[in-house]
Order: C-alpha cells, then sequence, then structure tokens
C-alpha cells in the first residue's frame, strides 16, 4: 500500500514528523508531497523545504521507502501520478475534523471524475504537545523572538534553518548602514561556523537573545542601567564564535578572530569590553561578577535554570553529543567536574534578576543530572 502525506510544511513539526511515523507503521511506501501556496508568504522555497525535509528523516530508522516531491497544482493528481491510495491528513480538534471530512469528500470526488478510487485517512494526534503544534503557530512565537518555545514544536535542524532567517536581523542591527553591503558575508560566515554543532549553535544564541528579552522585561531600572545592547548582542553572537572540544582557550581564540572579523568596522570600538564579556563565559569566576559581564554569563548559563524537562533532557543530550569523542566515564568525570563547581558558588547567577528566576530550579537540576552522571562512573 502507498500513502501520500501533503502539506505546504513551512516549517515542517514534530507533528508532522510523528504523522511520517505513524503512517510508516502501515504503509509500505510514503510520498510526502510538499505544496505552494500562491496566497501566502512562505519562509522557505520548495526546494528549501524538501532539502530541509530529507534532512529530518535521514536519521529515520525504516526500511520503507519514502519520496519527497514538490508539487504545485492539485493533491489528487500527484497522488495519482504517484499511484497511491490513501491520503493522509493529521486531526488535532474536532473542528479540524469537521474541515478534513469535507475536504476528504471533496478530494474523493476529484478522483472519481478521474476514473479512480483514492480514500483519505485521519490520524488523530494523541500527544498534549503535539496537539497544539502547527506552523502557523512556530512562526508566530518566531515573530515574537520566543526561540526557546519553538525549539519544543520543530526537529532540531529545522530550529537552526529558522534561525538562520530569525536571528538575521538581530546580527544586522548591529550594522551602521554604510556596512549593510557587508553583513551577508559576515553572516554566512556565522552560520557556517556554528550551525553544524549539536549544543554550541545557532539554537544556543537564540536560548541566549530569548533569555536577555526576558531580562530586559523583569530587570530592576538599576541593573537596566549597566546595560549596553549592542555589547550583549555582540558578545552573544561571536562569544563561541571558535568552539573546540579539546581546547581551553575558545574564548581568547574567539576573541581574536572577532576582532579580525570586524577589523575595519570604525563604529566597532569596545575591543576591551568585548574581550571582557567574551571571557565571562569561561565561568570561572567565584564571586558574582557585575554588570555585563555578570549578563553575559547568565543568558550562557541561562538553560540549566529551565523547569522544562524537554529542554533540559535535551540540553543534557546535546552536550553529550558535542563531546562524543569522548568514553561515557571520561565524559561524565569532567561533565560532574563542571557541575559540582557550578553548586560550590556562592551563587550562579550574577544579575539579581536571573537569580530570582532560576537559581533554585538551576541547583535542583544539576544535582539531578550529577546523580545520573556518577552512575556512568
Amino acid at each position: 500500500m502507498k500513502a501520500l502525506f501533503a502539506g505546504s510544511f513551512d516549517p515542517f513539526t514534530l507533528g508532522h514528523l510523528d504523522i511520517v511515523k505513524k503512517t510508516l507503521k502501515e504503509y509500505d511506501e510514503l510520498i510526502i508531497c510538499i505544496s505552494n501556496n500562491e496566497t501566502k508568504k512562505h519562509l522557505f522555497s520548495l526546494d528549501e523545504r524538501k532539502r530541509i525535509i530529507e534532512s529530518v528523516l535521514a536519521d529515520l530508522q525504516t526500511s520503507k521507502k519514502i519520496t519527497i516531491v514538490c508539487n504545485t497544482g492539485t493533491t489528487i493528481d500527484v497522488a495519482i501520478k504517484y499511484n497511491a491510495d490513501t491520503l493522509i491528513r493529521g486531526i488535532r480538534s474536532q473542528s479540524e475534523l469537521d474541515n478534513e471530512v469535507s475536504f476528504a469528500t471533496i478530494n474523493e470526488k476529484l478522483a472519481q471524475i478521474r476514473g479512480l478510487s483514492i480514500k483519505t485517512k485521519l490520524i488523530w494526534q494523541e500527544d498534549f504537545t503535539l496537539k497544539s503544534t502547527s506552523s502557523s503557530l512556530v512562526r508566530a512565537l518566531l515573530a515574537l523572538d520566543e526561540y526557546i518555545v519553538c525549539s519544543l514544536y520543530v526537529p532540531k535542524n529545522v530550529h537552526q534553518e529558522l534561525l538562520c532567517i530569525y536571528l538575521k536581523p538581530h546580527f544586522k542591527n548591529l550594522f551602521a548602514e554604510a556596512y549593510v553591503p557587508r553583513v551577508e558575508s559576515l553572516w554566512k560566515d556565522l552560520i557556517n561556523t556554528y550551525k553544524s554543532r549539536p549544543y554550541h549553535n545557532l539554537s544556543h544564541l537564540g536560548y541566549m537573545i530569548n533569555m536577555f528579552n526576558i531580562f530586559k522585561k523583569h530587570a530592576s531600572s538599576n541593573e537596566l542601567a549597566s546595560i549596553n545592547s549592542f555589547n550583549i548582542i555582540l558578545a552573544i553572537f561571536m562569544h563561541d564564535y571558535v568552539y573546540d572540544i579539546t581546547k581551553n582557550d575558545n574564548e581568547e581564540r574567539s576573541i581574536e578572530e572577532t576582532q579580525k572579523i570586524w577589523d575595519g568596522i570604525t563604529f566597532y570600538q569596545p575591543k576591551e569590553v568585548l574581550r571582557n564579556l567574551i571571557l565571562a563565559t569561561k565561568h570561572t569566576n567565584v564571586e558574582p561578577l557585575t554588570g555585563e559581564p555578570g549578563l553575559i554569563a547568565d543568558l550562557d548559563l541561562a538553560i540549566l535554570g529551565t523547569k522544562s524537562s524537554q529542554t533540559w533532557n535535551d540540553y543534557c543530550n546535546s552536550i553529550r553529543q558535542e563531546y562524543s569523542i569522548y568514553s561515557d566515564k571520561e565524559y561524565a568525570l569532567a561533565r560532574t567536574e563542571f557541575l559540582i563547581k557550578m553548586l560550590k558558588r556562592k551563587q550562579i547567577f550574577n544579575t539579581d534578576c536571573f537569580f530570582n528566576l532560576y537559581e533554585k530550579q538551576a541547583r535542583k537540576n544539576i544535582r539531578k543530572e550529577i546523580f545520573k552522571l556518577r552512575k556512568l562512573l
């Protein structure tokens, strides 16, 4: 049996992936049909969406055949072209069911006038989180710079692709208008540098910018008075520019490379300021840091205070993946040492804002992870 799953997939979500997995349990072959709605402005082109979906499904462990095609015509004609006998549709609510039943009836009639019988199979989404997942929700969250919650609704590589789009305006705002022609090349370089990493990637940068926005809304006027947004955003983008897991001078090398990259940009003057900010992300301090160094360090470690078990598990797994060249025992020893160092601090977070928001949860998360890591020793 062969099924066809059609949609705009702009972007492809975990809800879409769940439907794919469920369909493959019943059907021998699946056609994923990417469609275009000419009345809508799409984030990604058809070819880009095809590439992204291929990347998502590359790690899917299945012997079933999956074909991904692009389409600008009717779904029925695509189904006929690829000999699919069933159309797959996902259902998240009763209101969607009513609409999909209507569409199924229309598609049945379209097939009949072509002399064929093609049925529609409706797949209910039972997972509570995935019930609320949609491409439009993801786009709405991204428009609000809510990159963290967005990551819970899309595959990891899709989140990276989305941040290639949504982080760019933050980067462009660092430049005076005279340097606009230079933005594209610098942005492409930054993407190539960060994108392939399991953790210290574009999602990490998005997390920090998301947290910076939260800080600006909840910090006291005194804390805000000591912060220059330009310095913080620049430090966020460049603090992990060099990241070699076998080295311990990544921050220093990131500083050197940043100064080379930004050489000749006349409005970029605070080299010593940027140096202090990037060095703060080494987290070697015992006493709390103040001002901008304290904030950038907090942004870098903010994920330690998450109350989302999914975010925490993804974080721990991504860090482990990044250090995959080391054995479980080697990794557990080094990671435990770092986490214990965090616990021994008088306070993990330097700013009053983040201390009040995340300190207790961070210590709880860290203790739980240490307990888990010690089982590997």
